[in-house]
């Protein structure tokens, strides 16, 4: 995983990197997290309601402690996207 440890634009990360954690590989990536929380749910609850409700509960508590702990990945200013 690629951590930017400047304060440089993403305009800087290499090129590799760049096609390696794109959106795909991120897209990829949450499927991934999302047939692992119905592989694992018990088996009582394997429901679509029970893994979309998981799933949803991790990422906020991740995006929470993503945005708690910019700083210390030195994130710098974050990139503007298109709307």
């Amino acid at each position: 995983m690629f951590v930017r440890t400047h304060s440089g634009s993403l305009d800087d990360m290499p090129d590799g990197m760049r096609q390696l954690m794109g959106p795909l590989t991120v897209d990829d990536i949450v499927r991934q997290a999302i047939k692992w929380c119905w592989i694992t749910a018990p088996g009582e609850v394997a429901q679509l309601e029970y893994v979309e409700q998981e799933i949803r509960r991790l990422t906020e508590r991740a995006l929470s402690d993503f945005g708690e702990n910019g700083e210390g990945f030195q994130m710098g200013e974050p990139p503007a996207f298109d709307e």
